[in-house]
């Protein structure tokens, strides 16, 4: 970004054109998502825009990193707030939190997964991207039985099922309805992987028989 917020207005104008940028990239698709549309769709001049974004992809990289920032700043609230809780309760709320902050939309998911893979990855994003892993690993280690996985598999663990989020998150069976919705699939997915792993008196309810 060229000009970073000093002020309420600013802040707001820049949460304006964000809100319109991800509204028409999950909507319209890259071919009709620009800088003229989505300065019009903010209630803002093409001049406005580009005095906070120079281009398309620095508007693009800002989306992106400020669904990132929510993740980040949503799952530190469940690693502060779950240490007394089983496996399963505070994987429900990991796995609402990694929903929830990107949105229930597929296309818009979608959308801004293939922008990230296509624009230079910023210091900042690598930077909160970093901070997710550290949380998700946090959150999860702390349940782990150190007589089932030492050392470094535990941030293996961990990581695996991060990347298990991820991956189902950009799935297309986002938009896909069935008898399990996406939080429950990963409920199971990831407690599968994980529970047999932790302590038997830290998981809490499974769906699995002992």
């Amino acid at each position: 970004m060229r000009r970073l917020p000093v002020q309420s207005r600013s802040t707001q104008t820049i949460e304006c054109i964000l809100e319109a940028a991800s509204r028409l990239i999950g909507m319209a698709g890259r071919a009709h998502y620009t800088t003229n549309a989505v300065a019009a769709r903010a209630g803002v001049s093409i001049g406005t825009l580009y005095q906070y974004f120079p281009n398309k992809d620095a508007l693009t990289a800002a989306l992106i990193l400020r669904v990132h920032e929510r993740i980040a700043d949503n799952l530190r609230v469940v690693v502060e707030t779950t240490e007394d809780l089983d496996l399963s309760t505070a994987l429900a709320r990991a796995i609402e939190v990694a929903i929830t902050s990107v949105g229930e939309d597929g296309a818009l998911h979608r959308a801004l997964e293939q922008e990230e893979d296509r624009l230079p990855r910023s210091d900042a994003l690598a930077a909160v991207e970093a901070k997710i892993e550290a949380l998700n690993a946090a959150l999860l280690e702390r349940y782990l039985d150190p007589d089932k996985v030492q050392g470094s598999a535990r941030h293996t663990v961990a990581m695996d099922a991060f990347k298990m989020v991820r991956a189902m998150t950009q799935s297309d069976a986002v938009q896909v309805a069935g008898p399990l919705d996406l939080k429950e699939r990963m409920h199971r997915a990831i407690l599968g992987y994980v529970a047999p792993l932790c302590r038997p008196d830290l998981v809490g309810p499974t769906y699995f028989s002992t």
